[in-house]
C-alpha cells in the first residue's frame, strides 16, 4: 500500500514471482489453499489467481499471504 492507502501497482512478472513463492511456501509448510483462503480471507478463485501470478495491485490478500510466507 502506498501512503495514500491505495495498492501498489505490481508488473507481471512480479506478480509471477510472488505467486511462485507463496506457492512454494504453500507446498513446504503442508497447507492447502484452503488454508490459504482463510489467512487471506478471499474465495478459492483468488488464492488461484495470487498463486498463478495473475494480479496486478498488491492489494490486502497479497500482503497478508507474502506476510505469513515472510516474503
Amino acid at each position: 500500500m502506498n501512503d495514500r492507502g491505495e495498492a501498489e501497482v505490481v508488473s507481471a512478472d512480479a506478480a509471477r514471482q510472488i505467486g511462485k513463492a507463496i506457492e512454494e511456501w504453500r507446498r513446504a509448510q503442508g497447507k492447502s489453499q484452503r488454508e490459504l483462503q482463510h489467512i487471506a480471507n478471499v474465495s478459492q478463485t483468488q488464492v488461484s489467481r495470487i498463486l498463478a501470478g495473475k494480479f496486478s495491485r498488491a492489494a490486502e490478500p497479497v500482503l497478508q499471504l507474502c506476510a505469513a510466507a515472510g516474503i
